[in-house]
């Protein structure tokens, strides 16, 4: 049997926060504890959104590839944090990305047809757990959407933008 987080470890993680004792006991339940060495990939880009990752220590950065192939630095995520959060709420959805160990890291992860079952079963937990995935994904939407205004702004937009804009579901055209 895999080795389990405690519910104090996963009550650091801010999306953890406002569960309860007994939901976090349940959450940690269902995740298993991990420790990954430097440079190892928590996971990797076009890879099955198969768990949702707790970043219990460390940092991680997480990269995608560009058109030529290279790695580029989207952010670095310090724990407490969670990652794979976009991938895991649809069933096949595949990983956007790829998070990479930058020292060693200690994570939980929750395997997504686990925590999509009690999503659809109306479990309290797994729905708090969606809430506060709708809200980050919410924030960086809108993060994304100002930078998207910067860039057209500046003048500097290209093909790229217009691809960005109709995949936002944008009217290019008008």
């Amino acid at each position: 049997m895999s080795e389990r987080p405690t519910p104090e470890a996963l009550r650091h993680v801010p999306l953890l926060s406002g569960l309860t004792a007994p939901e976090l006991a349940e959450v940690s339940g269902l995740a298993e504890l991990r420790t990954l060495e430097a440079q190892l990939p928590l996971f990797r880009e076009g890879d099955a959104g198969d768990a949702l990752v707790f970043l219990l220590s460390g940092s991680a950065q997480v990269v995608k590839k560009d058109p030529t192939g290279k790695h580029q630095v989207l952010s670095v995520v310090s724990a407490p944090a969670v990652l794979g959060e976009m991938a895991v709420l649809e069933a096949g959805g595949k990983r956007s990305a790829s998070a990479i160990a930058v020292g060693q890291v200690t994570l939980a992860s929750v395997p997504g047809p686990a925590l999509r079952a009690r999503m659809a079963g109306g479990n309290v937990a797994a729905l708090k757990i969606a809430h506060g995935l709708a809200r980050i994904l919410a924030r960086r939407l809108g993060e994304v959407n100002a930078r998207l205004v910067q860039v057209l702004q500046s003048g500097k937009a290209d093909a790229g933008v217009a691809e960005a804009q109709q995949a936002l579901g944008h009217d290019t055209a008008s």
